[in-house]
């Protein structure tokens, strides 16, 4: 038994040490670059062609896609050819262009922006971006915390600041990343929809053009409805237009049976009646 001890005695230390070390080295895989540990991660650096998921509903004058770099945006609005297009921007996560990379902001310790509305995460992004000096040498990160290019910044630009550079039209409605829209954002978007996108083209975007791309692109679907068909076949054509399943996310789902019937009930108001309004009233 005392033999049985004294390896232990000599053995435990040895196994701590090497469990301190280990974590030690992981540990100094997200680097430092900043006070608060904030990455500048590649999103996307291609130059070529149409963004990830790219589908163009032509009955409905929109399209959506994942986030684009600067000649991409070029392609898309080419591709599109409308005079009055707009890119609905639906990141709150802070995000914009260096050179001709697409980047974001990341922290792998929380989720920046949170709880953020779409003016609060601009002023956010836009200090963000105005920390980036032209002619610095700066690295460029994935979320593992490994330098993937080390660039000198030529040009820094936002979204919005790119679009009217290619002479299109910029609107925000910040969502996090797997969420819903808040009510405040579906409020916006109604009344965007209502007094500016009778005769635009409008392309939507996130970052993967999955869950928040395909729920505003069926939102627009059900405010422009003609049909009055079901929402399980607007999802339905969501999907075999390109984007997610999103009758299969009851988070999801639920939202979108709460402003379908939103919409039937407040259309003949011309939605005198804000969403957030609605919602309060039917949870009385």
């Amino acid at each position: 038994m005392n033999k049985i001890f004294k390896k232990i005695y000599y053995v435990l230390p040895i196994l701590l040490l090497s469990f301190i070390f280990a974590f030690s080295v992981n540990a100094k895989k997200v680097p430092q670059n900043t006070n608060t540990d904030i990455l500048t991660i590649i999103d996307s650096d291609s130059e070529l062609g149409l963004p990830d998921g790219f589908r163009i509903i032509k009955d409905l004058n929109i399209s959506g896609s994942a986030q684009f770099t600067p000649p991409q945006l070029n392609n898309i609005k080419n591709k599109i050819n409308s005079q009055d297009l707009y890119i609905v921007d639906l990141r709150q996560e802070s995000h914009g262009f260096i050179n001709n990379i697409a980047i974001s902001f990341y922290s792998p310790y929380k989720t920046l922006n949170k709880g953020f509305n779409s003016n609060e995460t601009f002023k956010k992004e836009t200090s963000q971006l105005n920390n980036i000096k032209k002619d610095s040498l700066i690295n460029l990160y994935n979320k593992k915390g490994d330098t993937i290019k080390k660039i000198t910044v030529t040009n820094v630009h936002s979204e919005e600041d790119l679009t009217k550079i290619l002479n299109l039209k910029y609107i925000r409605f910040a969502v996090g990343d797997g969420h819903v829209p808040t009510q405040e954002a579906v409020d916006d978007f109604v009344e965007f929809i209502l007094n500016n996108a009778e005769n635009s083209f409008l392309h939507f975007h996130c970052k993967h053009g999955k869950g928040r791309t395909t729920t505003f692109m069926a939102m627009y679907n059900i405010m422009n409805n003609k049909e009055n068909i079901s929402l399980d076949k607007i999802l339905e054509n969501q999907f075999n237009a390109g984007g997610i399943n999103l009758s299969q996310s009851q988070r999801h789902y639920k939202f979108l049976q709460g402003f379908y019937n939103y919409i039937k009930d407040n259309k003949s108001t011309n939605y005198k009646t804000s969403y957030s309004k609605w919602i309060k009233s039917i949870s009385k």
